[in-house]
């Protein structure tokens, strides 16, 4: 995930108080430092919304492409008939 050509940049968030204590003992416990988490934990949520958008993406296409057979379906059978 980081490599020496990747750039770290300081960014500040505000946390619920417990969420942080949480996480801190959670990285504790893992021995990682808690930027660490953060990161693998953003980096999780990030790819879940990617994978979602990607399903939809496929479910649409899906849709889109089983409503056109349908039309050509359609059309080839009117077509058909007349043989």
């Amino acid at each position: 995930m980081n490599n020496a050509a990747t750039e770290n940049l300081r960014k500040n968030f505000l946390l619920p108080a417990d969420m942080v204590e949480k996480a801190e003992s959670m990285a504790r416990e893992l021995n990682i430092n808690l930027s660490q988490m953060v990161r693998a934990a953003l980096d999780e949520y990030m790819k879940k919304i990617e994978e979602k958008k990607t399903e939809q993406e496929v479910i649409e296409a899906c849709q889109f492409y089983y409503e056109l057979d349908k039309q050509t379906a359609r059309e080839w059978k009117s077509a058909e008939a007349k043989i």
